[in-house]
């Protein structure tokens, strides 16, 4: 992003966000500026923080990455996280977001598995469902770029896998 850009890291765990802000010197002094900082907030309302405060603006991040979030938000607000991600994805915009699929759908009983949502289990997406999901909300060049071929974990007849998906939103 270099020294006139910015980076913002968002998670809702206050433990998480502390463990981040220390390393803000260090990584400040190693790249010669200070443009990184965190803010709590949950991944699927990104207009304000969990304080109350404005967070993110439409179309204002140029690129949104995330590593093993998207599964650990309920099925039943994926649609308002994909909105989301949509809705702050600047025009030109793109995204590389690392995560869990799974190649069948993930039965009620794994999904209220507290063991398995916390290790990325129980809300994995469906592989073929992944990448439909960007595409619908007009991103292109939806590809899956890494894609680990031996399941990471087999639950239920299930296999699970890491995942890298990139796109971008057209500009115009």
């Amino acid at each position: 992003v270099g020294a006139e850009g910015s980076v913002l890291g968002l998670d809702r765990n206050p433990n998480m966000l502390e463990l981040a802000n220390s390393a803000c010197g260090s990584v400040a002094s190693q790249i010669g500026y200070g443009n990184v900082s965190f803010r709590r907030a949950e991944i699927d309302q990104l207009a304000e923080d969990l304080d109350g405060q404005p967070l993110l603006a439409d179309g204002c991040i140029d690129v949104v990455l995330s590593n093993c979030v998207l599964n650990l938000v309920q099925p039943s607000r994926r649609a308002q996280l994909l909105q989301e991600i949509r809705r702050v994805t600047a025009p030109g915009g793109r995204l590389a977001i690392s995560d869990i699929i799974c190649d069948k759908p993930v039965p009620l009983e794994l999904q209220q598995d507290p063991d398995l949502w916390s290790g990325c289990i129980s809300g994995a997406w469906l592989e073929s469902e992944f990448c439909a999901a960007f595409e619908q909300l007009g991103f292109s060049k939806v590809a899956l770029v890494d894609r680990q071929e031996e399941p990471w974990q087999v639950h239920a007849g299930i296999a699970f896998r890491s995942a890298t998906l990139t796109a971008e939103l057209p500009c115009c």
